[in-house]
Parts: structure tokens; C-alpha cells; sequence
């Protein structure tokens, strides 16, 4: 057997691990060595394995003549320690080992896969190797669409690759198209239970799964109201009601109405004929009000004015069993259309990515004993995340719009007249002229003094002010007129006299261009951020080319070309360069003023930027509640850590309103999922969103909302030890259940309930009416409700109390958790007296963080932790050295301890009962229950 070992050194009977530099070109091998690449031919193509670290591999493969040269947009340029790993042949077998990764390469076709440090499979390409090429073009730019086809096994589950809206969590088996769109942000990023994350490295269109294979049903599968083969009965509408006929009716094969179409409503009704016998998935691309249902049941029903939204439900048909189906659609506006696809049963047993255009297939995996340790190795490529500032983790009161300056002073006013918890008011867009998108000028007629009206927000009433801003430019400002004059505009969108929904022509500016960036910046410097603004709210980042139908074949239209080549090959990068222009021009600007930016779109590497994403422009629907919770846990575990949402849906459909019992019940189940994101925002169009227009002071929608903002302030510091382990620790504040309960299988695919850092079990209320809900204890501890200081078991399925005015919470045995005083804002006061509520029945940590709040002086290690540490067996608590000092650090507190039970320590107010009172000077102290 030894004849056919071949090393790229001498051994013996055992590898012994090399640096790059002990390689010997006298070796006999089918591998090259180039720094800490290893090189192989394959046929006519090339393969490069890149050892980045112990636990990060780069795979490359091309069929030309050599590897890509072009810089990375996304990647840190830090890099990483010059790596150790051991390389050996045998026979067609090339193996490259580091202490915590594996990869072995087949020689011949260039199959790659990879083991854990244990010798476990984590990860492997189709057995061919599961690489290919196409060529294509679009618009005389000649290029390749690339794929690569991975193994996935049955009881894999993957989460991740952005936020989308279709109710999906593990998305092992599911079909996404991953653009940047309103709605949808892409982020090319996944990680597995398997032990690795991917990160695919392509900025071009991008497809998981086999979204191909999402079709429009067949006539021969299609059976009119009378039972005849070809189609559905149509019959169209003038009204709402279905009552006016607008045309006869009517036979169509396709599941569809174009915006061209001026009925007002449709009903298609009729039979549909399965061929397989599994679960069928249904696919509404639609704008307008939507309903699919198939034999009674409702399968998709979905609002939205705008934005033409996906949808997906499932149902089990059998095969050559015809189904009744029909469908309602009414049109909200003129541009509004429908269309219905689906997917028949089909195995998954394959993870694929495919991409639109690429010089070669490129991608890393991360191995990792855990999602956080994967996910940190993300970071570490893509580059860490930031501290946000500490008034970001109180609430943000936003609205489409504010009209006028004096609007903004007095909804300020009315907060603090009312104590209601308040840190930052935003500022939506059209401040500026009607014709003038852009200008970042406000408007003198409606803002007539905009500093005086930050100095009075900073000043008088501590609040913060967030601003709309926009990589978007009618012709009329002078922004357009200098970026124009530089060469910086996208060019298609004004030879084509593109117009927006307000009929304004416009174009974006490249953002991908570095002294484009720089002259934005100057532009909102001078125009914004010298009056005073604290944060940016970048809307419409996408950038959003056009507003009524971006796919990205028109985006790649009309932003090319970019300053790093086509369009098509580019575009999913734009809101990662628009937002890194901003975050580099504050930083410079003001280096020591930590930044904050709210942006609809994001991709790999956006949490350098110190970016929140939110979801989008979705509407105020139970459904969108519903798929809120698996959106904003996607985009978290794609390593992206500050997400929010419009709380009670942008959209608000008539007659609802605030003043509408139906909808004041859900903005207030919706203000309770907000009060427990990293992020806690009001946001929407079409009503009111303070406090006081849901009802008066007595009413239950207002306490329950006041309710909630102040246990979110009690909380505040939790919260910021979160926010700051998100920079020291890689953390993810909103984390899936597989995060911390990988091995509870159960746990895997809920989706309606997940942890607020690492203590806190949060299950949403998200139907019409619950008073209770069905919430699943995970296992391997014990749980604590909140509300009751009752213990249950894990394990569990409970079925946990839920009135209006609470949501079910529920806190893992063990926890420690720091409550503050009540604030009006975030820094307020100092977390003095420190209330230390401990959760007995296991054992427990917690270290709190703190720092200077809004300074980036933490990078430079100013910033103190004190360990709280539970013993369930002795019954102690340890309260650790503090470690690290900073300026204006509280060096003595008071400590009040309370051990919850059922009889105290529960509950949203302040202990009336505190077990032990303690003084605190920063040594050591322990304390027995």
C-alpha cells in the first residue's frame, strides 16, 4: 500500500503538519503548493483549496486559463494568521488537514469534501464533483452562469441566506431566487446542523435549490367550473364585491391577470388534476388582495399594495385525484397583477447554488463546534460587527411622515409630557421639494430652521434624529447636477426617461465607485450631518431600479455599468458599497461618534457598517406577523445581527386603522414581538403610529404598550450586554431555537417562537383573537414563566396564558438576568440599584458589559465586565472581579438580589420583595440564597 502514498515531504507512518514553505517541488504529485493554496489540474479546468484558517477552507474552480484576480468587495483585508496544515496523496485521493478541518479532493473530478477534526463528514459535492458552467450573456456582455451541487442528507436542516417572507425557516429543501428587492434582502451566507456554514462568493443573481422548477400549471391539469380539460372559468369584475361583471366570462389556462387587465377584481374557479401523489407547494406572485384555495382550504391569502409579493402555502394532493380550486384577486391599484405558480413533490436530497454570472465557482466553508462559532468565522471574513451606540437599543418612533418641524417637536413633546419611553425620532422622506429627491435639503417652507430643531431634540427633550436618505436623484437638485457632471449617475435610467410612481424621471448613483461614495458623503455631510443629524436611515438601498417592477434583469439594465463591470454581475452588492460610504465618511468625519444605519438591503459583510435591516414594505396582516418571526431569525443566522420591523406593517388596509379594534389588536401583538428584537421600531403608512392614537391612557392597548416599552428599558442592561457581546463575542441577539438546542430535533424546524439572548424564550402571539398559545420548552433544562415564576419541565409543549396585555415568555433555568431602573431613555441613569433576578434549578452565568455608550472607544478596550455566576448545588452566587475600567465607569452599586419564585421576582415591575441587598465596589463577593 505504501507505493502509492505520495506526500509533499518525507514521512515516515504518520503526516506530520508543514508550513506552506516546507513544499518540495522534487515531490511526485498531482498538486502544486502556492502560499497556503493548493492547486490542482482537473481535465481542462482548475481547482485551488485555500487554507484561511483551522476552521475556514476557500474552494475555487475555473475553466480558464487562471483564477480571478479582482478584489473582493466583502472580505476583511485584515486576513488571518499565516495558516499550519498538512497535505498528502494517495492514489486519486488528495487530503489537506488543519487541527479542525478536513478537506480531501478527488484528483480526477474535482469532488470536494469535508470532515470535522473527528473524521465526521460535515459537507461534500455531488460525486462528480457537482460543478458546472454556462455560457450566456445579457446585453453584449458575454459571461457564464455557474452551479454547484452539494450532498445534503435527510435529517440536514440549513437556515440562513437572508430575510425572506415566506414563512420558511430551515430551508434545506426549499427553492430561493436571492436578489435584492423591497421585501427581501439576500445575504450569501447558510449555515447547518451539520457542524459548517457556506458562504458563496458571487454578487450576481443567485438561485438555492430549484426555483426552475417553480412553473406555471399546465392546461391539461387545469379542468374549467364544468369539469372541462384546459383551463379555468375567469369571470372579471368592475368592483370590489365580485357583483358588476366587467366581461363575459370566459376560459383561461393561465392562473393569472396582468396589470394591464382593468378589471377591478377576478375570480377564477374550476379543477386542478395531480399527477404526483406528496406535498404540492403553491406560489402567489401578486400585488392586490389574494386568496388560493383548494377544496375549502385556504392555502395562500395575502395583501400588498405594492412590490408584486411572494407567497407560498403547501397542501398534500394525490396523485390523479382532481382537486376544486379557486382563487379571488382585487385590485388595490392600477399596476396591480397576479399570478400563481407551483412545484410538484419532488426529493431533496441535493443543496444547490447557482449564479447568474461568475469567472468561477468560489465559496468558503466555516466548521465550528456550534451556529455561533460558524457564525463568528463568518465575521471573521467578512469582518466584525459593531457596537451599535446604547440609545439604538431603546425605542425608535417613526411614521411615514412628519410633516413639518414643528410635528416632530411635539411628538417628541407628547412623549416626554407622558413618559413614554423615547431615544430616537425619524424623519421620513420627502422633507425635501416635491421635484427636488435628493437634495438632502429640507424644505424651508415645512422645515424652516432644521438645526434649531436637533439642538432642541438634543438639548431640551434627549432625543436622537435619524434621517431618510436615498441613493436616488431627480434631475432637478444640484447633488444630481454635480454627481451628473462627475460621471457618477447611472446612465440608463435617464436616456430612457425612466419615471418613478410620482413621474419624475431619476437614476441612482454608482455606489460601487469610491469617489462617487466620497461625493455623497460631502453631500449629506454638508446638507444633513452638520445640523446635527445622529443616524441615517438609507431607504430603498437596493437600489430600487426601477420602483415598479425590479427584477433583476431590469436592475442589471439600468445600474450598469457599475465603476467593478456589468451590472448583472454586481448588483447584489450595491447596498453593502452604499452603506460603507456613509459608515467611512461618518467615521472620518467624526471619529470618535459611533454610527448607526437603518438600510432596507444588506449583503455579506454589511455588519461592519454598523447596519440594522428591517423587513421591508409588508402590510399589516396576521400572515405578516406570522412570517416576521422566521424573517428576522433567517436574517440573524445569515451572521447579520441588528434586525427590525415595521411594527404593525407598513401597509395598513381600509378600513383599519388605529382607531380600529381589529387593528389595534395587532399592532399591539406586534409591539410585543418588537419590544424583543435588537432593534425596537415603530414604523408605517397609512395611520398613526404613537402611542396615544391607539387609545387613551386607560384603555388596554395603551398600558399594554406602555407596559412593554418599559420592561424593554428594564431590560436595557441585558440588552446592551448583548449589543456589545455582538462585537466581542460574534454573538446573535435573535437567535433561532437550532442555535442554542442543536440537539432537541424539535427544536429545529419551530419558527414561531425564539431566544432573546441566551435567557429569554420569546413566543409571539400572531392570531386574531389567541388568548393563549401552544409554546414548545425546549429540552435538556427547565423554564421559568416570566409572568408566574412557575418551573416546567423542557421538553414540553405548554399551553401558555396569553391575554392582550402579555406575550408568553419564558426564562431557561440557570439564567441571571440585570434589570435596570425605569427610563425615559436609554442613558438616563446608570443600571443603579442593579436589580439581579436569578432563575434557580441549574446552573448559570451571565457577565455584564458596559462601556462609554457612544464612543468607539471600546475598540481601543475601554469597556468593563463583571461575571454573575449561579451554583445550584451550594446555592451560591458569585459576583466576580469587574474586569476593565473606562471613564465615567460606576465604580460602587448597589446589587438587589432576587431568587424568583412563584410568590416574587416575576413579572414585568420592580421586585416588591428583594431576597438580598448588597453593596458593590468591583472585588469579589458571593452570597448564599
Amino acid at each position: 500500500m505504501r507505493k502509492h502514498f505520495r506526500a509533499i515531504s518525507i514521512f515516515a507512518l504518520s503526516l506530520v503538519f508543514l508550513s506552506p514553505s516546507a513544499y518540495s517541488q522534487k515531490s511526485t504529485t498531482n498538486f502544486s503548493l502556492e502560499k497556503n493554496s493548493v492547486n490542482i489540474n482537473i481535465n481542462k479546468a482548475k481547482l485551488s483549496i485555500s487554507i484561511i484558517s483551522d476552521e475556514i477552507m476557500q474552494v475555487r474552480y475555473t475553466n480558464n486559463a487562471s483564477f480571478s484576480t479582482k478584489k473582493s468587495l466583502f472580505l476583511d483585508e485584515r486576513g488571518f494568521a499565516k495558516p499550519t496544515f498538512k497535505v498528502a496523496q494517495l492514489k486519486d485521493l488528495i487530503t489537506i488537514t488543519t487541527p479542525k478541518l478536513v478537506a480531501k479532493v478527488n484528483s480526477k473530478n474535482g469532488q470536494v469534501s469535508f470532515y470535522d477534526k473527528n473524521g465526521k463528514e460535515i459537507l461534500k459535492e455531488q460525486a462528480n464533483g457537482g460543478k458546472s458552467f454556462s455560457p450566456t450573456s445579457f446585453e453584449g456582455y458575454k459571461t457564464q452562469s455557474i452551479q454547484q451541487k452539494f450532498i445534503s442528507r435527510k435529517d440536514e436542516a440549513i437556515y440562513g441566506l437572508g430575510q425572506h417572507q415566506d414563512r420558511l425557516l430551515n430551508i434545506k429543501g426549499y427553492d430561493l431566487d436571492l436578489y435584492q428587492h423591497n421585501t427581501e434582502v439576500y445575504v450569501p451566507f447558510f449555515v447547518s446542523t451539520k457542524g459548517y456554514g457556506l458562504l458563496w462568493n458571487n454578487l450576481s443573481y443567485t438561485k438555492f435549490g430549484q426555483p426552475d422548477s417553480i412553473k406555471s400549471i399546465t392546461k391539461n391539469q387545469l379542468f374549467d367550473k364544468n369539469g372541462v380539460k384546459g383551463g379555468l372559468t375567469l369571470n372579471l369584475y368592475k368592483d370590489s364585491m365580485f357583483t358588476e361583471i366587467a366581461q363575459p366570462e370566459s376560459k383561461t389556462a393561465n392562473i393569472a391577470v396582468v396589470k394591464e387587465n382593468p378589471a377591478k377584481s377576478a375570480k377564477l374557479t374550476g379543477y386542478l388534476l395531480a399527477d404526483k401523489t406528496g406535498e404540492y407547494s403553491f406560489y402567489s406572485f401578486a400585488d392586490g388582495t389574494f386568496r388560493l384555495k383548494i377544496d375549502g382550504k385556504l392555502i395562500l391569502d395575502n395583501w400588498a399594495p405594492y412590490a408584486n409579493a411572494r407567497d407560498r402555502g403547501t397542501i398534500n394532493l394525490e396523485k390523479g385525484k382532481k382537486y376544486k380550486i379557486e382563487v379571488e384577486w382585487e385590485r388595490y391599484h392600477v399596476n396591480n397583477s397576479f399570478e400563481v405558480k407551483w412545484r410538484k413533490p419532488s426529493i431533496h436530497n441535493e443543496t444547490s447554488l447557482w449564479s447568474k454570472a461568475g469567472e468561477e465557482i468560489n465559496y468558503f466553508v466555516i466548521a465550528g463546534k456550534d451556529m455561533d462559532h460558524i457564525i463568528s468565522g463568518y465575521r471573521n471574513l467578512t469582518g466584525k460587527a459593531t457596537i451599535l451606540p446604547k440609545w439604538a437599543m431603546g425605542f425608535w418612533q417613526s411614521r411615514e411622515r412628519y410633516k413639518t418641524q414643528e410635528e416632530v417637536l411635539n411628538t417628541v413633546r407628547e412623549f416626554r409630557k407622558r413618559q413614554v419611553p423615547l431615544d430616537i425620532i425619524v424623519q421620513d422622506w420627502q422633507y425635501w421639494k416635491l421635484d427636488e429627491w435628493g437634495s438632502a435639503t429640507f424644505d424651508p417652507d415645512l422645515f424652516p430652521d432644521p438645526k434649531a430643531m436637533i439642538d432642541t431634540l438634543h438639548k431640551d427633550l434627549n432625543t436622537k434624529f435619524m434621517i431618510s436618505i436615498w441613493g436616488k436623484f431627480y434631475r432637478k437638485s444640484d447633488n444630481f447636477r454635480e454627481l451628473n457632471k462627475a460621471g457618477f449617475l447611472y446612465q440608463p435610467a435617464l436616456k430612457e426617461n425612466l419615471v418613478d410612481f410620482l413621474n419624475y424621471n431619476f437614476t441612482y448613483y454608482d455606489a460601487f465607485n469610491p469617489a462617487a461614495r466620497k461625493m455623497y458623503w460631502n453631500q449629506i455631510n454638508q446638507k444633513l450631518y452638520s445640523k446635527g443629524v445622529d443616524a441615517w436611515w438609507m431607504d430603498a438601498a437596493e437600489p430600487e431600479l426601477p420602483d415598479h417592477d425590479a427584477t433583476p434583469e431590469n436592475m442589471a439594465h439600468f445600474m450598469n455599468p457599475t465603476f467593478e463591470g456589468p451590472g448583472l454581475a454586481n448588483l447584489n452588492a450595491f447596498p453593502l458599497e452604499h452603506a460603507k460610504g456613509v459608515f467611512e465618511g461618518q467615521m472620518q468625519e467624526s471619529p470618535d461618534k459611533r454610527v448607526a444605519i437603518l438600510t432596507r438591503s444588506a449583503f455579506a459583510g454589511s455588519q461592519k457598517y454598523s447596519t440594522v435591516i428591517w423587513s421591508g414594505d409588508i402590510a399589516g396582516e396576521w400572515n405578516n406577523l406570522k412570517a416576521s418571526i422566521p424573517t428576522g431569525l433567517s436574517f440573524s443566522m445569515s451572521g447579520m445581527p441588528y434586525w427590525t420591523t415595521d411594527i404593525g406593517g407598513f401597509w395598513v388596509k381600509k378600513p383599519w386603522d388605529n382607531k380600529n379594534s381589529q387593528y389595534q389588536e395587532i399592532y399591539t401583538r406586534w409591539y410585543q414581538f418588537g419590544a424583543f428584537c435588537p432593534v425596537f421600531r415603530a414604523h408605517g403608512s397609512n395611520t398613526e403610529r404613537e402611542i396615544w392614537n391607539f387609545g387613551d391612557e386607560n384603555s388596554e392597548v395603551y398600558k399594554t404598550q406602555l407596559k412593554f416599552s418599559k420592561l424593554r428599558y428594564r431590560l436595557m442592561p441585558y440588552i446592551y450586554t448583548l449589543n456589545g457581546m455582538v462585537n466581542q463575542q460574534d454573538y446573535t441577539m435573535m437567535r433561532g431555537l437550532a442555535m442554542d438546542f442543536a440537539k432537541d430535533e424539535k427544536a429545529l424546524n419551530i419558527k414561531d417562537q425564539f431566544m432573546f439572548g441566551p435567557s429569554i424564550l420569546v413566543s409571539p402571539v400572531t392570531d386574531k383573537g389567541a388568548t393563549a398559545r401552544e409554546v414548545y420548552l425546549p429540552n435538556n433544562t427547565k423554564w421559568v414563566n416570566f409572568w408566574t415564576g412557575k418551573t416546567y419541565n423542557g421538553g414540553e409543549t405548554v399551553n401558555a396564558n396569553a391575554p392582550l396585555n402579555e406575550m408568553p415568555l419564558y426564562i431557561k433555568a440557570g439564567s441571571i438576568i440585570p434589570f435596570g431602573p425605569d427610563l425615559q431613555f436609554a442613558m438616563e441613569k446608570k443600571a443603579d440599584p442593579l436589580e439581579l433576578r436569578i432563575y434557580t434549578g441549574a446552573d448559570g452565568s451571565f457577565t455584564l458589559y458596559e462601556d462609554e455608550d457612544i464612543n468607539n472607544n471600546y475598540l481601543k478596550g475601554a469597556s468593563s465586565s463583571i461575571n454573575f455566576s449561579w451554583n445550584e448545588s451550594n446555592q451560591t452566587l458569585t459576583i466576580g472581579n469587574r474586569k476593565g475600567e473606562f471613564p465615567g465607569m460606576l465604580k460602587n452599586r448597589t446589587i438587589n438580589i432576587v431568587f424568583v419564585d412563584e410568590a416574587h421576582g416575576k413579572g414585568d415591575l420592580i421586585s416588591n420583595k428583594i431576597d438580598k441587598t448588597i453593596s458593590y465596589d468591583g472585588n469579589l463577593i458571593t452570597v448564599k440564597k
